[in-house]
């Protein structure tokens, strides 16, 4: 069977998603889009070769699909999550899942209640070099994971429109506008935050398990805009082990921007240019002493075979609505690293240490 999918939403990802993900996994099919601009869902249409639908309750209304994909902006992945379920379709929401805790939870409460799978496109999951720490780990290479530090900056263009109050109009992506809704707080939920950082989260809890308690520095301090441009993120798991997470957006973009490294009683595992959209500049490494933990160890790059992370994401999720086996990343996930989110708000706000429920 073909999971026959819709798109919600034709702006950049979708743009990426469809071609890599949609099109490329053998159990998926891409029959339509929508997007508040019909020109630009026209345009993903005849280079994808689906159809346009005029409105999301058009798509939904059409028994060929099965599944939607949310490639749209935060503060709406909760109302179109919600309509999707109670048509009975399944949801594949892009990150973050919602822009607020209460969002997040009703989406997995209706999706649920409506029979349908719902999950989280925190596609950095599936890329190879991840799966493989998360196997050295599981093994033991690097013995009792202690601490993981993960540092993902990318350079946003200040002088992108101010809000103006017209979603249509602040939707309206162009190459000079791309990034304008992500640095306005009612429409993307948040900064970098939000929009790379929950990425690095997302990846720290796949390695080392979900999070107990968060604290952290959020500012805005190159820009007049009401989201952060830099936060400074430190965790602690359950497992007793701590992370510190780090995301610019004010930073010119630099060599070490993207990293990611755990530290474990036995050695450490280093991975480079991972945390980001794909890239043949990914690499791993292991750093371990047969000498003892006393003698400093020597960097040695780990074979990984790349992964196809988008063809990956939407084939799995479509053998999940096919009744195969649960999709990893479901909404609970999503529902953990939204709590993470906002905690990380509330502990910059109130300068304290803030507990994660579960």
């Amino acid at each position: 069977m073909t999971v026959g999918w819709g798109v919600i939403g034709a702006g950049g990802i979708a743009n990426r998603t469809i071609p890599d993900g949609i099109l490329l996994a053998d159990n998926a099919g891409f029959v339509g889009i929508t997007d508040i601009h019909a020109e630009r869902a026209k345009s993903a249409a005849d280079e994808f070769g689906g159809r346009v639908y005029e409105t999301a309750e058009e798509m939904l209304a059409d028994p060929n699909i099965q599944a939607v994909y949310l490639a749209t902006p935060p503060s709406v992945h909760a109302q179109s999550a919600i309509q999707a379920a109670r048509a009975g379709k399944h949801v594949l929401s892009e990150k973050p899942m919602a822009v607020s805790v209460e969002q997040a939870e009703e989406m997995v409460r209706v999706c649920r209640e409506n029979g349908v799978v719902l999950g989280h496109a925190t596609m950095m999951r599936f890329n190879a070099y991840h799966a493989k720490m998360k196997e050295l780990i599981e093994a033991g290479d690097i013995g009792r994971p202690l601490g993981v530090h993960a540092r993902y900056s990318v350079w946003w263009d200040p002088d992108v429109p101010q809000d103006t109050g017209n979603d249509e109009e602040m939707f309206n992506l162009t190459t000079s506008r791309q990034i304008a809704w992500r640095q306005i707080k009612r429409i993307g939920g948040g900064g970098p935050m939000l929009d790379d950082g929950v990425h690095a989260l997302d990846t720290m809890v796949f390695l080392l398990g979900h999070v107990q308690e968060v604290s952290s520095f959020t500012d805005t301090l190159t820009r007049d805009r009401d989201v952060e441009d830099l936060a400074s993120v430190m965790v602690k798991f359950k497992n007793g082990a701590q992370g510190i997470m780090e995301c610019y957006s004010a930073v010119p973009n630099f060599q070490g921007r993207r990293v990611l490294r755990v530290y474990g009683t036995e050695g450490q595992l280093l991975a480079l240019e991972t945390l980001g959209p794909p890239s043949d500049k990914n690499q791993l490494f292991r750093l371990k002493s047969d000498e003892g933990p006393g003698v400093e160890a020597q960097a040695e790059e780990v074979d990984v075979t790349p992964a196809l992370m988008y063809e990956a994401q939407f084939r799995l999720f479509s053998d999940a609505v096919e009744g195969g086996a649960p999709f990893p990343i479901p909404g609970d996930e999503g529902l953990h690293i939204q709590r993470i989110i906002d905690g990380v708000f509330r502990s910059s706000e109130t300068r304290r240490v803030i507990s994660i429920a579960d």
